[in-house]
């Protein structure tokens, strides 16, 4: 039986008393199971956010945001209190696998990110081992975050060499142009 939910459009199920969709459930005693990031990135898209400052600091080993870029809209974590080596005054921090502090989340758009030796930089990639960095000049850097985190490689003549600037502060300035209020994130 094909009939379609008055609620969402999908079908109901086979015998047409429910909605077959976990986030529906109409007709059903059942309760909807809640998308918390889709309500939270509706709530953002209608709402909007306020500028933001946020820092972010390479924990390596994949335990990162997967990506950071200039003009990406998605939802980021954070740590919900600053780890006291910043201090109170701390902007927001970007929330690491390696923290076991609490975690809140917020939809954003990243409109710069900027770093005290690199400069204006584009992208951050860190999904894998290799994280690599993009800088606004069209530069790019790679660094081994498992085998040998925090040394920084570059392309010259078409192959990867060791880099021969040296980074001394990891620390990466995130500029939002809209962030959304931080909200906990919900247990799985």
């Amino acid at each position: 039986m094909s009939i379609p939910c008055p609620k969402c459009g999908r079908l109901y199920t086979f015998d047409g008393t429910r909605c077959c969709n976990e986030y529906c459930r109409y007709g059903s005693a059942e309760k909807p199971k809640v998308d918390f990031t889709a309500v939270r990135r509706q709530r953002f898209s209608s709402e909007g956010g306020r500028k933001a400052i946020a820092i972010w600091i390479p924990a390596w080993y994949e335990l990162d945001p997967p990506l950071l870029e200039v003009d990406l809209t998605a939802e980021f974590a954070f740590c919900r209190t600053n780890p006291s080596s910043l201090g109170d005054n701390a902007p927001l921090v970007f929330y690491s696998g390696m923290s076991g502090e609490p975690v809140d989340v917020a939809w954003g758009t990243i409109a710069a990110i900027r770093h005290s030796q690199f400069g204006q930089i584009q992208t951050i990639n860190t999904r894998g081992l290799d994280y690599k960095f993009l800088l606004a000049d069209g530069k790019e850097f790679v660094v081994n975050a498992e085998e040998t985190p925090g040394q920084l490689f570059e392309q010259r003549e078409g192959e990867w060499a060791q880099a021969e600037m040296y980074v001394t502060d990891w620390r990466f300035t995130i500029e939002f142009s809209a962030l959304a209020d931080r909200e906990p994130l919900e247990p799985r």
